[in-house]
């Protein structure tokens, strides 16, 4: 006992000389994802593949695979989604999203999974770089420059497993050529075990990282096939359970061993060149080669903007290149790097990517950092050790190569995410059991406003919803205990491309044995002839109000939705969208032409047809109510349209 404790002090203070400047970059890259992720990302990022992730990971908390569709899909369907008679299930695989619920339930908090990711991108790298280079200085620097590169900063604020894919791919190679190198089995099983995970983490990665290490060690150790073996052996006792697990949750999900759940969403969203789409109901594009040669290269373009020392440090990698040139590691490590661009060439996501590539940066080349800081790291430390002024200089440079970029970076990405705090602060100024339709959604929930994933059950207190016109009030009348709204992006009418306003509507369900709407239309073009019209699906009744109108005259008419029929319009026995618009002209046939539509109405018949229902307000410009406390709107200088509910009517919802 005496001679442990007057060791101890000892041990800690020679791990602490030789592991703590490390420790000091890992705990730098802790404290700057979680500072990225409150002030760069306060609303998350434009990729919508983080709520995605956060939705999955609520579900593996509540003991799910599946979401409820609530007997609704296409109302109720996340983005990124699929779904089958057991529910929506997300497209991804479990591996992230598993450490995104255990930081949850451990830490408190999911997004201490980002500081745990930007950790062993850092140690992973220094790992990496410690066994091929066998220099602490080295692999400190590679470290630090992947510690300090802007896709390390901003990646590690964001709900992405990118940065968490790189750290456990690098200790996978650390723990494979230290398991060979030391004949230690239990590395050996770790190394599976981490290339398991990101089996089960990014199924195509596995194989890219797992193709170069096997091809070094085969040709390395091609003598000794009786070592092969046992590292075959051993990396598969680790590797094959997290594979079976993969494999059973494509089961679950699928209902197929090999299929994936992103292929199960949508078979189009998948390797090789032809139509491509990432979800069904969504525009597809023709994926070529020229699609691929341009997506890759405008990804390889702005890979050195997110590389610490950027341009600079790209040339101190050659220089790292040309001085191991003769290192079988050095060409693991080329091998490495060019895995990732080759793999992912006919992928159509290479072309998708780049329109968000100078903001995120290359997701899909993100394992390149780790080649690429070692071998800068390489090139500085021989600058350095060749002359300290040298290293100084370089140093000089690598920042001032570094900073502007990562400038521009944190600043549009956190200029994107404050705008879309609008959704957040919208839906917090909801009363409680709300029905949110979300307008101009798309059929699936997420894609526009990042805080519209609901819980596995669809029981939160706001259940949000795709917007479908007039099946909406379907969908009302099924969640009586919930009192409905929309939620609709309105664009700034300057036109200015200035972040959107949310705009927050209580909506009212008008019943009655006949509605009327009564419009005032004002001629502001000053053109002679008026019109006015109403339409129920294909059908349409037109007035002519004026051929002799003058600039500023106005004119009443009214349209009636009754069971009785409007005019001659037939009322459906569905739900129907009713349009309200007018034009003006030189001539009738002149004003039909320019007719447009000024509101539109959700519209059904209830109580056995003895009523019309009416989703109020309808969707116009702007909206307001009238001092008398009828329903009114005014949809834009032309004039006003309002809506009287008659024959005893009541507000209902």
């Amino acid at each position: 006992m005496q001679t442990v404790t007057h060791d101890s002090p000892y041990k800690i203070r020679a791990f602490l000389r030789a592991y703590g400047p490390l420790l000091v970059l890992v705990g730098v890259a802790v404290i700057v994802a979680v500072i990225v992720r409150h002030e760069v990302f306060p609303a998350f990022s434009v990729n919508r593949d983080e709520p995605v992730y956060l939705w999955q990971t609520q579900m593996l908390r509540d003991g799910r695979f599946f979401a409820s569709d609530g007997g609704a899909p296409s109302f109720f369907q996340p983005w990124l989604s699929g779904h089958t008679d057991a529910g929506f299930f997300s497209q991804y695989t479990l591996g992230f999203p598993l450490v995104l619920a255990a930081a949850g339930i451990v830490l408190g908090s999911p997004g201490a999974a980002l500081a745990l990711s930007a950790a062993l991108a850092v140690l992973g790298v220094y790992a990496l770089a410690r066994e091929i280079t066998k220099d602490p200085t080295v692999s400190l620097i590679a470290a630090a420059m992947m510690t300090l590169s802007p896709i390390t900063i901003i990646q590690s604020g964001m709900y992405l497993g990118y940065i968490f894919s790189l750290g456990i791919g690098c200790l996978f190679g650390a723990a494979l050529l230290a398991g060979i190198r030391l004949e230690r089995r239990w590395l050996l099983v770790t190394a599976g075990l981490l290339l398991g995970w990101i089996f089960l983490t990014r199924p195509f990665d596995a194989v890219l990282w797992a193709i170069p290490f096997a091809a070094y060690v085969a040709l390395v150790h091609r003598a000794k096939w009786r070592r092969l073996v046992n590292t075959v052996a051993w990396t598969a006792l680790g590797f094959v359970p997290l594979f079976i697990a993969t494999l059973a949750y494509n089961r679950r999900i699928t209902g197929s061993f090999t299929e994936f759940p992103i292929t199960a969403k949508d078979p189009l969203d998948s390797f090789g060149f032809g139509v491509r789409r990432i979800m069904p109901n969504w525009g597809s594009i023709d994926f070529t080669v020229q699609r691929a040669v341009r997506g890759s290269a405008r990804n390889l373009f702005y890979l050195p903007q997110f590389l610490f020392g950027s341009f600079a440090a790209l040339a101190l990698g050659l220089v790292g290149l040309w001085l191991r040139r003769r290192q079988a590691t050095t060409w693991l490590l080329v091998a490495l790097g060019a895995m990732f661009p080759i793999g992912y060439f006919t992928f159509w996501g290479i072309y998708a990517s780049g329109a968000k590539v100078s903001l995120s940066g290359p997701i899909y080349y993100v394992p390149l950092y780790a080649p690429l800081c070692i071998l800068a790291a390489i090139g500085f430390t021989a600058l350095w050790r060749r002359h300290t002024a040298f290293g100084i200089a370089a140093v000089l440079v690598l920042v001032l190569a570094t900073a502007p970029f990562l400038a521009q970076k944190l600043d549009a990405n956190r200029g994107s995410s404050a705008a879309q705090t609008r959704w957040r602060d919208a839906s917090h100024s909801i009363g409680r059991r709300a029905l949110v339709f979300i307008e101009p959604s798309g059929p699936y929930l997420i894609e526009l406003n990042p805080f519209s994933a609901n819980p596995t059950d669809l029981d939160g207190r706001l259940l949000f919803a795709t917007d479908h016109l007039a099946k909406n009030l379907e969908l009302i009348a099924s969640h009586p205990d919930r009192t409905p709204y929309l939620e609709a992006k309105l664009p700034q009418p300057d036109g200015s491309g200035s972040p959107s306003t949310i705009k927050v509507t209580k909506l009212r369900v008008l019943s009655a044995g006949m509605v009327t709407l009564q419009t005032k239309i004002t001629n502001t073009t000053g053109q002679p002839t008026v019109v006015s019209y109403a339409q129920i699906g294909d059908q349409s009744v037109t007035r002519i109000l004026d051929t002799d109108s003058r600039r500023g005259e106005t004119y009443r008419t009214d349209w009636v939705i009754s069971t009785a029929g409007l005019d001659t319009l037939p009322i459906p026995d569905t739900p129907f969208l009713f349009q309200i618009g007018f034009g003006t002209g030189t001539s009738a046939e002149d004003a039909l032409t320019k007719r447009r539509v000024e509101q539109q109405f959700s519209a059904r018949t209830a109580a056995a047809g003895s009523k019309v229902e009416v989703l109020a307000p309808g969707r116009g410009r702007v909206i307001r109510l009238s001092p008398t406390a009828i329903e009114s709107e005014r949809i834009n200088t032309h004039g006003e349209l309002w809506i009287v509910a008659r024959s005893g009517s009541t507000p209902t919802g």
